[in-house]
């Protein structure tokens, strides 16, 4: 039960946080160029920070509208939407970047079954019972389209010598099906991957976008919290520093410009945002529901 609970609690997060996606979607495509920060510290953690202060902030809206005139309050009203926002699009991100794990279980599985069809294959060609030149394109390279290039020859020889090899040799049918499905899945995942590398740009842009309206959103708010908090000293407990967050993500000290709450972030420069120098990107039309940046 506790299991059903958690997934439903899973679901539930990640209809708001597309929604609230949806929601700030014009706000972050408006935003120029110049004006995009890049990810400057672990999403996941910085956005968990900013959604646990949220009840304590709002209730300092009061004695914010009382010593900030031109300090817009709704900021702190509308940071759930953009943390939630900046949630959504770090996953989509993640979710198209990240190595398809189904890809290297199938190379992994294309490669054991290479090998098994290959060791069949040259005790039958010692024999004899398949052409002296059928293994001449036979590479047994390492990489997807080796594996799956080798699988198509391997499958088609053996199985167009089938009557004269069938019950002298280990080799099944059935591993003749399964090497021929296997070569075709690793070809079109392939394609899929290439087809869809270019589109690595756009998600890493959306996500910096929605990155930026959460950071200054945040940094707007802990300016003001720390002058309404300034004779408490205890701005911190309100609206803590979203450096702190870096520091949980394991990644060296110093590695990284620290974040000064006082200063507005630094805007990054009109480049493509940060993002891996190879990233691998799956076709996020084929996730379920479809590709969740769709309208």
């Amino acid at each position: 039960m506790k299991s059903i609970e958690n997934d439903q609690v899973t679901l539930r997060e990640e209809v708001l946080a597309k929604e609230a996606y949806k929601r700030v979607e014009p706000e972050l495509l408006a935003i120029p160029a110049e004006k995009v920060v890049p990810v400057g510290f672990e999403i996941t953690s910085g956005a968990s920070t900013a959604l646990g202060c949220i009840p304590k902030l709002l209730t300092l809206t009061d004695k914010m509208k009382e010593e900030f005139r031109k300090f817009d309050v709704h900021r702190i009203e509308r940071l759930e939407d953009y943390t939630y926002a900046v949630i959504f699009a770090h996953s989509v991100y993640h979710s198209a970047t990240r190595p398809s794990e189904d890809l290297q279980e199938l190379l992994e599985s294309g490669a054991k079954t290479r090998d098994l069809l290959h060791d069949d294959a040259r005790v039958l060609l010692g024999r004899g019972l398949i052409p002296a030149e059928s293994l001449e394109h036979y590479d047994g390279l390492v990489g997807y389209m080796n594996v799956a290039e080798d699988l198509q020859l391997l499958s088609t020889l053996l199985s167009a010598n089938w009557e004269r090899i069938e019950g002298r040799c280990a080799t099944t049918e059935q591993e003749l099906e399964l090497a021929s499905l296997l070569a075709a899945r690793i070809i079109r995942l392939v394609g899929e991957r290439e087809r869809n590398f270019a589109r690595a740009a756009e998600f890493a842009d959306k996500r910096a976008r929605a990155f930026t309206l959460f950071f200054d959103c945040y940094e707007e708010i802990r300016f003001a919290v720390a002058y309404v908090r300034r004779h408490e000293g205890d701005a911190d407990e309100f609206a803590p520093s979203l450096h702190a967050t870096r520091k949980k993500s394991g990644k060296t000290a110093g590695s990284e410009k620290p974040l000064n709450p006082a200063e507005p972030a630094t805007p990054a420069q009109p480049t493509t945002p940060t993002q891996p120098a190879t990233p691998v990107v799956r076709n996020l039309d084929s996730l379920p529901g479809g590709n969740p940046f769709a309208s």
